[in-house]
């Protein structure tokens, strides 16, 4: 369990990065497209993990789906109160309040 709570950072990007490629093939873009298309991904995925007093990273079109997978996988339910900590520490701290986070993103 705890192996896979560190990687809860990781693994995100890679299902963003999966996600963003149904559909696309990778070949069929520029080497600056797929630069700017990774940073998208990546920027997405930060996104996802930071606190809400944060500001997005992300481009402002995928606002909407940042907040509504947030809100899916009760990553701010799950953390309570932030507190100025990373999503990390209360990984760390606190595992059994993300067992349904985990669970969604398990395969």
């Amino acid at each position: 369990m705890y192996k896979n709570m560190t990687y809860l950072l990781t693994d995100t990007r890679t299902r963003v990065e999966r996600l963003a490629k149904k559909g696309v093939k990778n070949c069929a873009l520029s080497k600056d497209d797929r630069r700017n298309r990774r940073l998208e991904l990546m920027q997405v995925a930060a996104d996802l993990c930071r606190s809400p007093d944060e500001g997005h990273q992300s481009p402002p079109e995928r606002h909407s789906w940042v907040a509504s997978e947030r809100a899916r996988l009760g990553i701010d339910a799950a953390v309570g109160d932030w507190n100025d900590r990373p999503l990390l520490y209360h990984l760390k701290a606190r595992p059994h309040r993300f067992l349904r986070t985990m669970a969604l993103l398990s395969p």
